[in-house]
């Protein structure tokens, strides 16, 4: 970095940081003041006869947490900027990092300080940003003058916990967040977790809080935990992880099938614990025994030490703690992240400041828009190392996923993800305690409490048929299976009955001869011809149902209830209905959330030949995979399907969830040249990859798209192909090798000639 030409007079810089001054956390003043003093020190040095900077700290001694310091950031902004600050100097404003709640200063700041013409100043904050407040931060329409080199994000965990439970198919997860510790990181990213998690179709997210961590109350949890899943994520101090897995051990759940994942933000902090099983007491053999069932998430970050030729000594950190702000702090028990943050923060400011002089002249340093532009996108080496500013004015630090490797003693990383892709990479194979497989799998062979009726076998469904058969014949009479088959009989979807009747009279039919003298199956449709449409079967399916449900019938007949893929059970109830007369309710329909959620639906099985949450995955996958960060999706609304409808609205909540991913979303009400032309001017401008559901013939005349295909049935979703014997064939022929097409893998689109589900049986049954 050039210095200033001489030319210019000296420039005055007066710097703001804000805080308070009671240490209850690794970002107040007297834990982040003196690095910041140090960095002030430097920068006078380095850029003497150009610049001359000092700092104000910005306190009220009444305020004593991080919390009253949020209900008070304004005050004491709007004090400064009015009363205290030199008129004649350029104005910035540092604030450390400060656990967040809804009225951070950082959020607070953001949002308010533009009555105080924000424009003309910046502000640079080393804290870290939860997910509510990077949507201030990352809109710099919102906050144009907002930079952040705190060395972790929220919105990376957001990415990386979807990450590692998809990644390992845990369709299950237990959270468990520690409300004791008054550390509120852990809280808030236990909160960002979940939401995450919460997001993946077909997810079983299970959150509870302790009061307090003791044995009592961690076996509590611990045995909930064992009912419902194998996957725990613990939000608490060290020593709580430690007292967690040494219950778990006395309860036998440390032996493989159990996988516990903590968060660790600092190296053995006092804020935040020493994270090990060697505590020097009673419990360490039992602990060691139990922490290689314990994986740790946290930041890749260089600054966990310091270089020697770094002017941030830690021992002149402690002596400057300890004069100017009556703090003892040893060297051993920095919180060196945060530090470090904090001396960046006056660093890299002063860099630009020197850079925006020499390139744009002295106006340039008054506005604070402009200056933040130069932070961004931008790459700056420092006392400490280089560190990297994204598009949207915040630092990018990676994330890893570390296993305890026993012989050496240590959390080894084995899992990767890039902040600025949010791609993740396996980095080297891991050994599971025990010797068990990795990774466990979401549910055992026997079930979460060894109750599944196949436990202990490998004998298929037939071989149970056959037993059952077998059984059965010495019981006397056959049993009597009522199906109740609920649709309507206009062909407006390719669930109604017109289309699934047919293979269900050909699968009785079958069933009947192969469980003859067993089972004596009937199938009645209900229906009614006055109802036409998927969304009018949808208001009347439990009028349908319940003449059928309560007709006078033998006590020992057994009921089973098939719902088509026309319309979403849960919105007419069905699926609690059938819960409530614990009746077995087959469908083809996908919805995850309803499907998988056994408390909502534990009579529910869906034989759907596509899975939402695939579609959720893949699309993610695709997207991160060619590293394609800006989409636009196209939905075209006049198609009679709702299955573009549902997929499209799968997929915008996946990628959204990406991190720096830009969805732009339009929809299209007729398929006209002219709609077509109006969308491919904006894709044009704004993306290079569209998304298009909807009909195959409307597909056919862009040029580049994704488009999704899920039934080869013309008369509802078309036929892909350039050849439609029409003059825009050459054009489509040309068009076709920019389109890239997803499809389920299902060996049942094409039925053997002659066998069961025979097309030409189908189609006369149809007639």
């Amino acid at each position: 970095m050039v210095h200033a030409v001489d030319c210019h007079p000296v420039v005055n810089v007066e710097i703001a940081s804000l805080g308070h001054i009671y240490p209850d956390n690794g970002g107040c003043l007297p834990y982040a003041g003196p690095s910041q003093d140090i960095a002030l020190q430097m920068i006078q040095e380095k850029y003497q006869g150009t610049f001359n900077f000092s700092m104000r700290y910005v306190f009220d001694r009444k305020i004593k947490s991080c919390n009253e310091l949020a209900d008070n950031a304004v005050d004491l902004a709007s004090n400064w900027w009015f009363k205290t600050r030199n008129r004649n100097s350029i104005p910035a404003l540092i604030f450390p990092g400060i656990p967040e709640h809804p009225r951070t200063p950082g959020h607070v700041l953001i949002t308010e300080l533009d009555k105080y013409k924000a424009d003309r100043w910046i502000v640079v904050t080393t804290h870290r940003d939860s997910i509510d407040n990077q949507n201030v931060i990352r809109n710099k329409t919102l906050s144009p003058t907002f930079v952040s080199v705190g060395h972790y994000n929220d919105g990376s965990y957001f990415d990386f916990y979807k990450a590692i439970v998809t990644t390992y198919a845990w369709r299950s997860v237990f959270i468990l967040i520690d409300d004791a510790t008054r550390v509120t990181y852990f809280a808030s990213v236990g909160s960002i977790a979940a939401s995450s998690l919460a997001e993946i179709p077909g997810q079983e997210v299970t959150v509870r809080h302790l009061q307090r961590p003791t044995a009592p109350l961690l076996q509590k949890a611990l045995r909930e935990f064992r009912s419902i899943s194998r996957v725990l994520l613990f939000f608490g101090r060290a020593e709580g992880v430690r007292l967690l897995l040494i219950n778990a051990f006395l309860l036998n759940m440390t032996d493989g099938e159990y996988v516990y994942i903590t968060v660790e933000n600092f190296l053995n902090a006092p804020l935040f614990g020493h994270l090990d099983w060697n505590y020097g007491d009673g419990d360490d053999e039992i602990a060691r025994k139990a922490f290689p069932s314990l994986l740790v998430i946290r930041p890749v970050d260089y600054n966990d030490t310091l270089p020697q030729t770094s002017r941030l000594n830690a021992t002149d950190i402690s002596r400057r703690a300890l004069v100017d702000y009556n703090l003892t702090l040893s060297v051993g028990n920095l919180p060196m992240p945060n530090v470090i943050a904090s001396y960046l923060s006056v660093e890299i400011f002063a860099q630009v400041l020197n850079a925006s002089l020499s390139l744009y002249g002295p106006a340039s340093l008054r506005d604070g828009s402009h200056l933040t532009r130069m932070f961004i996108n931008n790459t700056f080496k420092t006392d400490v190392g280089s560190i990297e500013i994204d598009g949207h004015g915040q630092r990018t630090v990676d994330l890893i996923l570390s296993y305890y490797d026993v012989q050496k003693q240590t959390f080894t990383p084995f899992v990767h993800m890039s902040t600025k892709s949010a791609e993740t990479r396996i980095m080297r194979d891991i050994i599971w305690t025990q010797g068990k497989p990795w990774p466990p799998p979401n549910r055992p062979a026997c079930g979460y409490n060894g109750d599944s009726w196949n436990c202990g076998t490998k004998s298929s469904i037939g071989t149970f048929q056959i037993t059952c058969q077998e059984t059965s014949q010495f019981k006397g009479d056959s049993i009597r299976v009522e199906i109740a088959a609920v649709g309507h009989i206009y062909p407006d979807n390719s669930g109604c009955l017109p289309y699934t009747g047919p293979p269900q009279d050909i699968a009785l039919e079958m069933i009947q001869r192969k469980y003859e003298g067993v089972f004596n199956f009937s199938v009645q449709y209900l229906f009614d011809r006055k109802i036409k449409s998927c969304n009018e079967l949808g208001d009347n399916a439990v009028n349908l149902l319940a003449p059928w449900l309560f007709k006078p019938r033998n006590d020992k007949t057994v009921r089973a209830l098939v719902f088509p893929s026309c319309t979403d059970p849960e919105t007419f109830s069905l699926n609690q209905l059938a819960s409530e007369h614990n009746l077995l309710m087959i469908t083809s329909i996908n919805n995850q959330n309803v499907i998988r959620d056994k408390k909502l639906s534990p009579t529910f099985i869906s034989v759907s030949h596509y899975s939402d949450g695939g579609y959720f995955d893949f699309y993610r996958t695709i997207v991160t995979t060619f590293k394609w960060l800006s989409v636009f999706v196209l939905i075209d609304d006049s198609t009679v399907s709702q299955y573009y409808f549902i997929v499209s609205r799968i997929v915008v909540q996946s990628l959204s969830a990406i991190l720096n991913q830009t969805v732009t979303v339009r929809h299209i009400e007729k398929p006209q040249s002219i709609q077509y032309q109006e969308a491919l001017r904006e894709f044009q401008s704004v993306s290079r990859v569209m998304l298009f559901f909807g009909r195959a013939e409307h597909a056919r005349s862009l040029l580049v798209y994704i488009t999704t295909e899920n039934f080869v049935y013309p008369l509802f979703y078309g036929t892909i192909d350039w050849r439609y014997g029409d003059e825009n064939d050459k054009i489509a022929r040309d068009a076709f090798e920019s389109l890239l097409v997803i499809r389920p893998v299902d060996f049942n689109e094409n039925s053997p000639p002659g066998g069961a589900m025979d097309p030409a049986e189908l189609s006369r049954r149809a007639l």
